[in-house]
C-alpha cells in the first residue's frame, strides 16, 4: 500500500463487516483513512482469492505512479513484496525439487490458448 507520503506502509489495519442502512459494510480502523485519505472516497474491490480481496481508490493519490492505476493487482504485488521483503527467504532445495515435480511435463506458450482465463 502506498500512503500520503508515497512510502509502502505494511500496517495491518482492523476491520470487520457491518451494516449502514440497508446496505454492507465494511469498517476499518480510523487509522487507515488518516494515513490513506485516498480510501474515504470512492473504491472498487476485486476478490482475488478465497477470502481474499483487493480493494483500489477510484481516484489515487496524485503521487501514485500512472501504472499504478493502470494495473491495480501488480501495483498492489510490488509493495506487498517491498514492504514485506525483509521476511522473503531462498527457496529450499526440497521445495524446489517439489514444484518441478508437480509442473514436471506441463509446457506451456506464450500463445496458448488458456480457455479464456484471464490474469
Amino acid at each position: 500500500m502506498t500512503g500520503r507520503s508515497g512510502h509502502t506502509d505494511s500496517t495491518d489495519y482492523q476491520g470487520r463487516g457491518t451494516t449502514a442502512g440497508n446496505s454492507e459494510a465494511l469498517r476499518f480502523d480510523k487509522a487507515l483513512f488518516r494515513r490513506h485519505p485516498e480510501f474515504r472516497g470512492a473504491l472498487k474491490a476485486r476478490v482475488v482469492g478465497p477470502g481474499v480481496m483487493l480493494v483500489v481508490a477510484q481516484e489515487p493519490p496524485a503521487e501514485s505512479a500512472a501504472e499504478d492505476a493502470a494495473d491495480p493487482m501488480l501495483a498492489a504485488w510490488l509493495s506487498f513484496i517491498e514492504a514485506d521483503a525483509r521476511q522473503l527467504r531462498d527457496l529450499s532445495e526440497e521445495r524446489l525439487a517439489e514444484m518441478r515435480e508437480l509442473v514436471a511435463g506441463v509446457t506451456v506458450g506464450d500463445d496458448d490458448d488458456l480457455d479464456g482465463a484471464s490474469f
